[in-house]
């Protein structure tokens, strides 16, 4: 008989903890569930600044969209910051403008891109040699990370629509990452 009882226990204890595992589970499934109302706030929000862009030009709105996607887009950095962020912009634009073909550019650590992805670093490679955009402003904004800082490119084409190129700076290692991009018109690609 005490031989049934010990075959039977390990069962038990497996069934019971399924129970309270699948109830744990529940509990914190119902916790997490959104409500109602945060929805219907955001759905208000995005209204409202859909109705404060209605007065801007496709430029602003591209610049507006993308710059608000930064974590800090009003809080400027101290001028040293801003400016390492803007020499290794200008370093890697100057690279990728000089670079004998798009095959030629590559994400490398002497030319402050080792953070940019391929396909990243492929758009803003086309944009600038294939397109013939031409970088004008930068501007760099905090993060939340103490050695970050975010910019925002604005790259220009007579006759075009601005591109906008925003990402990461670390300024421990110097190096960008090119991370989202909005804008431009009429953009094109090639390979080679």
């Amino acid at each position: 008989m005490e031989g049934k009882q010990k075959k039977m226990l390990p069962p038990i204890i497996i069934g019971a903890l399924c129970i309270i595992v699948g109830a744990l589970i529940i509990i914190v499934a119902v916790r997490q569930k959104p409500s109602d109302k945060p929805h219907q706030a955001r759905t208000s929000q995005t209204s409202s600044s859909d109705e404060s862009m209605k007065g801007l030009t496709k430029n602003e709105r591209n610049h507006l969209k993308l710059k608000n996607k930064l974590e800090h887009p009003y809080q400027k950095v101290s001028e040293d910051k801003a400016q390492k962020c803007q020499v290794a912009i200008k370093d890697a634009v100057d690279y990728i403008s000089t670079a004998q073909n798009l095959s030629k550019v590559e994400a490398s650590y002497d030319h402050h891109l080792s953070f940019t992805h391929g396909g990243q670093l492929s758009q803003l490679a086309m944009v600038i040699k294939v397109n013939g955009y031409q970088l004008s402003s930068v501007e760099v904004s905090k993060s939340d990370n103490k050695d970050v800082v975010q910019f925002i490119c604005t790259f220009t084409k007579s006759g075009e629509d601005n591109f906008y190129y925003a990402g990461n700076f670390n300024l421990d290692v110097d190096q960008l990452q090119f991370s989202q991009h909005l804008g431009g018109s009429h953009l094109g690609g090639t390979y080679g």
